[in-house]
């Protein structure tokens, strides 16, 4: 789906592109709408974000020094 989003097409086009070919979803194994690839395409960038923005937001090293009685 995203491949073909970055191509240009719409998500019409793309869900036409999706029942023609046969493919359907996952979980409920019904036929894609332009909503489901919206949403698909949606979530799949969100997760791209997630993976790709790793920021370090705080960093706090102690450093404690014991002594041990003999």
């Amino acid at each position: 789906m995203n491949h073909l989003c970055i191509i240009g097409f719409s998500n019409r086009e793309i869900t036409d592109f999706l029942n023609v070919s046969n493919i359907k979803k996952f979980k409920t194994n019904t036929k894609y709408t332009p909503k489901d690839v919206f949403m698909g395409i949606k979530k799949y960038n969100q997760r791209l974000n997630r993976f790709t923005n790793n920021q370090i937001i705080s960093l706090r090293e102690r450093l404690y020094i014991e002594r041990f009685m003999r």
